[in-house]
Formats: structure tokens, sequence, C-alpha cells
């Protein structure tokens, strides 16, 4: 990957698209640190991340997720989504 900025506004959703092999999975990686950048910058916040620890720039906000259609196939699709809601609220739920 070469050349990329990004700005993304807190609490807007943004799409990243591509052709298969254009390097959106790369992108994603890099910025969650999956993978390790070569060169360039990461900044959040006005922060540079670019050499933080991936669980690091996960409790500042920056995660992803994979796309996987069905994580907890003996759940509920309310239930799931509940599981994914309860990290970002630190909260629980009952069922």
């Amino acid at each position: 990957m070469n050349d990329v900025n990004l700005r993304v506004r807190r609490g807007s959703i943004h799409a990243l698209f591509g052709a298969n092999g254009a390097g959106k999975t790369t992108c994603f990686n890099l910025l969650t640190k999956f993978l390790v950048p070569t060169a360039g910058q990461i900044v959040f916040n006005g922060v540079d991340i670019t050499r933080e620890s991936p669980a690091h720039i996960a409790r500042c906000g920056v995660i992803r997720s994979f796309q996987i259609s069905a994580v907890f196939t003996h759940m509920m699709v309310l239930q799931n989504v509940c599981i994914g809601l309860q990290r970002q609220l630190g909260t629980s739920f009952q069922f």
C-alpha cells in the first residue's frame, strides 16, 4: 500500500471500497497492528500510535471486526449483537 491518507470523523460511518487485491484488508490490518507498518505513521486524535501495541490501539478505540456471519450459531441474532455491544458499552446482558 502506498500513499494512503484517511480522515475518519468520530460518530460517522465510513466505507473502504476496492477490487479484490486492492489492499482494503491490508489497510485495516495496518491500522489495527495485525501488520506492522514499515513506513508512514498512524495518527489517532492527534497522537502518533504507529509504534503502539495492538492492545493499546484497541483500548484507544481503533478496532476491527471480522466478516463472520455466525459467530455463535447456538445463539439468536439479538444475543450475538448484544455480545458485540458489551465491549463498547462496558455492560452485560442477561437473557
